[in-house]
């Protein structure tokens, strides 16, 4: 059994377990895709244990004998939230025989000796080099720990906008904005370009005004370089 603990090593609380194929097992990697974005979300380094799985890839028995291994270690640093980066260890983690559309999600393990904790399905960085549009998915199960550590998380479809308006024209998007001026409150979610808010770009963002109403508009994308610094004017101006 091998993992290891970035930040201090003398605290007895890990929450956040990441879990790697050994041949993923890149520290340098794993801080720049993975701990960075976090930490710039507000999690610290010292809640992280990473953990390398030394196991054949798919074999079910080895996956069983190696989280049997790894169970008194889990509750030794009181491990809350499991990332697990390795699909075939997630379906025996959840009990499933598919991984399709579980990204964005955050579920108890139904494996016996893991119901205690949360379970996030993750994307193995060396996936990025083949596909690189798997970075959506990425973002997506960063995001999910993110939301679990603002005890705000809510499973996706959860509370449907019912009534919605998609604004592209600046002057559409510019009216827009000044009525929502006048809303007593706001609920603004926006998607971003990267986790890495130095280098990030405002893709889309949303405004809900009232349960289940809202607008949304796109920003980076679908705008000319001359658009999109008006744009981004108006929210500056806005917020």
């Amino acid at each position: 059994m091998a993992y290891t603990i970035l930040g201090d090593r003398n605290l007895s609380k890990y929450p956040i377990a990441l879990f790697f194929d050994e041949s993923a097992f890149n520290i340098n990697k794993i801080k720049e895709i993975y701990i960075k974005p976090l930490m710039g979300q507000g999690i610290s380094i010292n809640e992280f244990i990473l953990f390398k799985m030394t196991f054949n890839k798919t074999a079910v028995k080895e996956i069983k004998e190696y989280l049997n291994e790894i169970a008194n270690t889990l509750k030794e640093y009181q491990v809350e939230v499991i990332y697990m980066t390795n699909p075939a260890c997630y379906k025996v983690l959840m009990k499933t025989n598919k991984t399709t559309n579980s990204i964005g999600y955050l579920n108890a393990s139904n494996y016996i000796g893991y119901t205690d904790y949360k379970v996030i399905l993750g994307i193995n960085h060396q996936r990025l080099y083949i596909d690189s549009s798997l970075i959506d998915a990425l973002n997506r199960s960063l995001k999910v720990l993110i939301h679990w550590k603002n005890n705000n998380y809510i499973p996706p479809g959860t509370n449907i906008i019912k009534k919605e308006t998609y604004h592209y024209s600046l002057s559409n998007i510019k009216t827009a904005l000044r009525k929502l001026l006048i809303c007593p409150q706001l609920i603004i979610d926006i998607e971003t370009t990267s986790l890495k808010f130095w280098e990030a770009e405002i893709e889309t963002i949303s405004f809900c005004y009232a349960n289940a109403k809202g607008i949304a508009f796109p920003v980076y994308r679908e705008h000319s370089i001359k658009e999109l610094k008006q744009i981004k004017h108006w929210l500056k101006q806005f917020f």
